[in-house]
């Protein structure tokens, strides 16, 4: 699960929020390409994304793993991929067009002074967004 809250101060093409979702098999740094693509397509200019193919090119990335599986771009505005858990789609209207998909995050963890093992620093939480295919970004469901 790729999720992204965009904030339109801080993305000027548009607020509210972008959600895909990727096969669990694929590898972290097939995910953090995927991660990287989608963050330069919604947050750079087109010099921006050439800059952004020039530093990839000499090995340098936009994301990192995190300790605990999770792939992220810790520059503002974030973006997370997570093995989402609970993932579930309901169709609300005749024609497909308006979907709720819902999941929950895993629990987050960090490294501990005993290697290897990982301390809990937080739950997972519940998400819930209705789309409208219709529309560029979606807004969450209260």
């Amino acid at each position: 699960m790729v999720y992204w809250y965009i904030r339109e101060d801080k993305v000027a093409k548009s607020t509210g929020t972008v959600v895909t979702l990727l096969p669990s098999r694929y590898s972290t740094d097939t995910v953090a390409k995927i991660v990287e693509a989608l963050y330069c397509a919604y947050a750079f200019t087109y010099d921006g994304q050439f800059g952004y193919l020039m530093d990839r090119n000499r090995g340098e990335t936009l994301s990192r793993r995190t300790f605990d599986g999770r792939v992220e771009i810790g520059r503002n505005p974030g973006l997370n991929a997570v093995l989402a858990e609970d993932v579930s789609v309901e169709v609300v209207s005749m024609g497909g067009n308006e979907q709720i998909i819902s999941w929950t995050d895993p629990d987050y963890y960090e490294p501990t002074l005993e290697q290897p093992r990982l301390r809990k620093v937080g739950s997972g939480g519940f998400h819930r967004l209705k789309f409208n295919y219709l529309k560029y970004v979606q807004n969450e469901v209260s």
